[in-house]
């Protein structure tokens, strides 16, 4: 700051100043060639400290070197200042600085002081305009180095008195530059401010490479990286939920290693009819551009996510973007000096829902009633029933156990820590990571543990040559107790299906410590005490190499070597247990000793080189790229097992008996060649244009159908520079985008056009039985790939210079050629080949709006909410419309005009109320009496059947909405996500009927049942008949919810803390996930995003204490 020597003057002296903030404070400074300023500038930065000088005494332009960690002001300005006659006065926070004979310091060691005369003050009045000479209302002005200020009026006048003359002023203003006014004896002032380029110059991830979002002319969204570290998730993918609009992510367990988001974007695009392929609507998610699990990412390492939505920002990947593409990029090493951050937490984990069940009276007199219903005769006593008013009654003979709470015995503590160390020069720059989390289950042997880690680096080997390499591994280990034997890899499912389905009566142990022998196949809680454990262990190493040349000016040769190893290890421990009957001492031996093992190993490479030019000519400015990629992908596959062995000391396949072992393997692989190329134009940053295409060869198709392209267009026109927009001046920017492009689906399994051979078959020649192999499914070496037509038109604008962002879009994604096996006469012998016979729509909109502000810049607070909509429906199936069904009376529908898996059913009119109503009534199957439901005949022929049956529901979610806001007052900040679905179907039949028998157990709900004396009743009678519990209406719910999916309140410590104990940054939060659920289903205690609670890990809410230190 330049100032006269009188106002130096009149700035110190005559009092003694307090030196403890000096003494206290330390700098960091790394600077090579740099000047006086600067040196200054750095000083005033990291600090409190205002510099005050004359202009003609110092000369700031002087070079120096400064290179100093931690240390004090005095040694700073004592290296600086050396060599010169000019010395430095520190009073407090301010630094005077001078001639020697003008500044001088005391004797000694004393603080030095110059005499002060009495400080003058002024009222100093003006007014702040923009470039355009508008008044503007509302700026912050503050003393720099103070709390004093206030705020322009609706004029942009302000006035602001008591002002020190030598002061500076501080004027800030959301989405204006902050300006910085040296009063210099001035009293009047004309400010005039900025706009800031708030949103226009931001730079996102597009296919192969980066973009200028104000130049992007397809549908995508971007999420910052400090948003995903926000929500403390186990799983990335979870954290993208609710985040922007188009993307739905269903979570639908809170199982430790389990818990993982399913992702779609933009609807569902195609029909999976194959439970031995992936999700065939899953997005491709690439990390730096290499294909990666999106939850082996430690959420600490994402700077940043896009999100690419139509075909023009999806297309340049082609046969693998047909469900959109997430691009994550990882934070990257600085020119800086050495930074050390750690970002760690620790919660614990609770239900969000619980099922609601009765206790062992009520479960008595609802199973008498279920039995009269059914015909038969009363299974408990009125004196069995009375025991239980007895307190002291002999509970081995009459237990009342809420089984749920009995395995949820976890600890359920989660805990994540991550450190990360970065730095570097111009020429090489790293960032090294790791993290390390742990999920301890609400069931016991219900784990999960993971560590990651990952080095980026960055070496400028040359002015034109650069070289790029990642590499990231990712090894975790989950675990379950044992489930029912030899059904391996159920032991969770197991759990639950046992405490719902075991009853009140049943007690887990004895008072002499027997264990109960719950229901039929086994007590879950010694289960998890003395059974074996489900073991799954998982490593991935990657490894990302790209080596860049620039040819020419804008002309750049590159290369990249992607490669992915991936080994999974499971282990699968069963222990056959003993049980004691308490009353009759006799022994029931429950399961088998058994182990096996299933070893997969996969192994990626991608090997890709791009050429991009990027020329201006003019107003126009081109940018071309070309491209080839190879990907090779292979599989194996070993099994072995052995039973009747000593597990409880060997757990290994060598301690089972030989006699008894099998074993099985595989392999298979599939390879992809692709070229590439884009172009994109823009005419005077106004008229923007955008063509993508792609040809791609997967060997997952027979040689003449093995080639696709896929092209794309995109067009974007900025408004607001075009002059008929003059005077529109709240807005900053005003973009109409449209688009239309081709992508391709190639996740239909590795060999559909094949015939399927299936050995083991023994077929009779010359008198006896030969091993042989029959043809199981027919080939078809017709078929190709299925092919996603996508438009788009889409708006973005800006308005209040920035502080308000807005977004609309529309779309209709039409997929065709989808593979299906269609019915074929059964006296072919074999299962119906592959064809592309399918056709589905998905047509929807999607919209955010987005505000930030602050209130004299010391509350600051931004609010962004989305929501969008999609509408599915299947448009061909060539005639051949079918259902399927599960063992729980679930029916879902695959018709032409209908959403994929729709419900169906009958629908339900209510609950029969007399025989009179019965027999006027079409007639129903079963044993039909008062209390039954009541099914509509919706073809009128006077009787319930197949032919009655509908549509009844979807479950696909429509109206998806999250809102996110942020605040930040002071020190404190504040952050809260809510997120929810408008609308969607939900069926209960799962958990509301599946419990049900006379050996099960019934929920709360089920004390409102149909009686004669209830005719009022909200659930039908009780009964084992199963006409009442077969797939209608009356068990579809509406599962629409709003939840506050995050809360996170924060406190970092003050910046002259930080720096006395030698840290940049130290900030604690509590946190809480999924807290509030809102939702219709509460009264059923189901969890809307797991409403089938009846066999499944609960969702789980999570309370947590972090912090975050940074070095």
């Amino acid at each position: 700051m330049k100032l006269t020597i009188f106002i130096l003057l009149l700035g110190v002296g005559n009092i003694y100043a307090s030196s403890s903030y000096a003494q206290n404070t330390r700098l960091s400074l790394h600077l090579e060639n740099s000047t006086v300023g600067q040196v200054f500038d750095q000083i005033q930065q990291q600090s409190e400290f205002i510099i005050f000088y004359k202009d003609n005494q110092i000369n700031i332009n002087r070079k120096v070197n400064v290179n100093t960690e931690n240390s004090s002001v005095d040694k700073i300005l004592n290296q600086v200042l050396a060599g010169t006659d000019l010395t430095y006065h520190i009073f407090d926070r301010q630094i005077v600085i001078g001639p020697r004979d003008e500044v001088k310091p005391k004797n000694g060691n004393e603080e030095m002081q110059s005499p002060q005369p009495e400080t003058k003050t002024k009222t100093i009045t003006g007014k702040v305009n923009d470039v355009k000479g508008r008044p503007i209302p509302g700026v912050t002005i503050i003393v720099k180095g103070t709390t004093h200020g206030t705020i322009t009026d609706a004029d942009g006048n302000f006035s602001l008195t008591n002002v020190s003359v030598g002061s500076m002023l501080t004027f800030s203003f959301v989405g204006m530059k902050s300006v910085d006014v040296a009063l210099n004896g001035k009293t009047s002032l004309d400010v005039v401010m900025k706009e800031e380029a708030v949103g226009l110059n931001e730079v996102v991830a597009v296919g192969y490479g980066v973009q200028k979002k104000v130049d992007v002319t397809g549908s995508l969204s971007t999420v910052d990286g400090d948003n995903i570290v926000k929500k403390p998730v186990a799983q990335v993918s979870n954290a993208l939920q609710g985040v922007a609009p188009g993307i739905t992510v269903t979570q639908s367990s809170g199982q430790p290693g389990a818990d993982a988001g399913t992702i779609h974007i933009r609807g569902i695009g195609t029909v999976n009819t194959d439970n031995n392929t992936p999700d065939k609507n899953a997005p491709l998610v690439l990390v730096d551009g290499m294909e990666y699990n999106i939850n082996d990412v430690d959420p600490n390492d994402i700077a940043s996510i896009s999100v690419l939505k139509d075909a023009a920002a999806s297309s340049i990947y082609g046969v693998r973007a047909a469900n959109g593409v997430i691009l994550i990029t990882t934070k990257r090493g600085k020119d800086n000096q050495i930074k050390v951050s750690y970002n760690g937490y620790v919660g614990v984990q609770k239900p969000t829902k619980l099922p609601n069940f009765v206790g062992a009276q009520d479960y008595m007199k609802l199973v008498n009633q279920l039995s009269l219903n059914s015909g038969g005769s009363a299974k408990f006593t009125d004196a069995d029933i009375a025991a239980y008013n007895d307190p002291n009654r002999n509970k081995d003979q009459y237990p009342d156990v809420y089984w749920m709470d009995e395995i949820l015995q976890g600890s359920g503590i989660q805990q994540q820590h991550s450190i990360a160390i970065s730095g570097g020069s111009d020429k090489a720059k790293f960032r090294f990571s790791t993290n390390y989390l742990d999920q301890k289950g609400l069931v016991k042997k219900a784990n999960f543990k993971r560590v990651t880690v990952r080095l980026n680096s960055d070496v400028t080997i040359s002015d034109k040559l650069k070289f790029n390499a990642d590499v990231s591994g990712n090894f975790s280990d989950r675990s379950e107790p044992q489930g029912n034997t030899g059904n391996t890899g159920d032991g969770i499912w197991f759990q639950f299906s046992q405490a719902i389905m075991s009853n009140p009566t049943l007690p887990v142990k004895y008072s002499d410590g027997t264990w109960g022998v719950a229901r039929g196949d086994g007590n879950p809680v010694r289960l998890q005490s003395d059974g074996g454990s489900y073991k799954y262990n998982d490593d991935v190493f990657s490894g990302n190499f790209r080596l860049s040349y620039e040819i020419l000016k804008g002309l750049e040769l590159s290369g990249n070597a992607m490669v992915n190893y991936n080994v999974t290890n499971n282990t699968y421990n069963d222990k056959a247990l003993t049980y004691v009957n308490f009353f009759t001492k006799n022994e029931i031996v429950k399961g088998s000793d058994q182990i096996s093992k299933k070893n997969y190993g996969d192994f990626y490479y991608n090997l890709q080189s791009l050429l991009r030019y990027n020329v201006s000519v003019g107003k126009s400015n081109v940018g071309l790229l070309g491209g080839i990629s190879k990907i090779d992908d292979n599989t194996n596959y070993l099994y072995g097992y052995r039973n009747n062995g000593s597990l409880n000391v060997l757990s290994e396949l060598a301690g089972g008996d030989p006699a008894s072992q099998k074993n099985n393997g595989y392999s298979y692989g599939y390879g992809l060649l692709s070229y590439f190329g884009r172009v994109n134009y823009s005419y005077n940053d106004k008229y923007l244009f955008e063509a993508n295409i792609r040809r791609d060869g997967s060997s997952r198709f027979s040689k003449s159908n093995r080639w696709g392209t896929f092209p794309s267009f995109s067009a974007g026109w900025q408004l607001l520079k075009e002059p008929f927009m003059d005077g529109i001046n709240f807005m900053s920017e005003l973009k109409l985008r449209a688009s239309w492009g081709q992508l391709g689906n190639q996740e239909l399994g590795n060999y559909p056009y094949q015939s399927v051979m299936v050995l083991g078959y023994d077929y009779p020649f010359g008198g006896s039985l030969n091993p042989g192999a029959r043809i199981e499914t027919a080939a078809n070496s017709n078929i190709s790939w299925e092919t996603t037509e996508m438009s788009d038109i889409g708006l973005d604008a800006m308005f209040m210079k920035g502080k308000m962002n807005f977004s609309f879009d529309y779309y209709v994604k039409n997929t065709n050629d989808i593979l299906l096996q269609l019915p074929i006469p059964e006296t072919v012998g074999q299962y119906a080949p592959y064809q592309n016979a399918g056709s589905v729509q998905n047509k929807g909109w999607e919209f955010s709006l987005g505000y930030k502000g602050a209130i004299q810049q010391k509350f600051k607070y931004n609010v962004q909410f989305n929501i969008s909509d999609v509408k599915n429906k299947i448009t061909d199936l060539k005639n051949a419309d079918w259902e399927s069904s599960n063992n729980d009376n679930v029916i879902q529908a695959y018709h032409v005009g209908e959403p994929i898996g729709a419900f169906y059913g009958y629908v339900c009119d209510g609950i029969f109320q007399s025989q009179d109503q019965i027999d006027n009534h079409a007639t129903q199957p079963g044993n039909v009496a008062p209390g039954d439901l009541i099914y509509r005949d919706l073809s009128h022929d006077g009787k319930i059947d197949a032919s009655d049956r509908t549509v009844i529901g979807s479950n696909i979610p429509r109206y998806t909405y999250g809102l996110n806001i942020n605040a930040v007052y002071k020190n404190f900040d504040l952050s809260a996500f809510f997120q929810g679905v408008g609308k969607v179907d939900v069926t209960t039949v799962q958990s509301n009927r599946a419990p049900i028998s006379q050996d099960g157990n019934f929920k709360k709900l089920h004390l409102d049942s149909w009686t004669p004396d209830n005719t009022s009743a909200s659930f039908p009678r009780l009964t084992s008949y199963s006409h009442n519990y077969v797939s209608s209406s009356f068990w579809i719910k509406n599962g629409a919810y709003l939840r506050l999916k995050n809360l996170q309140v924060g406190y970092s410590l003050p910046k002259s803390f930080d720096r006395t104990v030698g840290i940049d940054r130290c900030r604690f939060y509590v946190s809480g996930q999924n807290l509030v659920t809102w939702s219709k289903l509460n009264k059923y205690g189901i969890d809307p995003e797991n409403p089938d609670d009846s066999r499944y890990y609960p969702q789980v809410k999570v309370f947590s204490l972090g912090v975050n230190v940074d070095f």
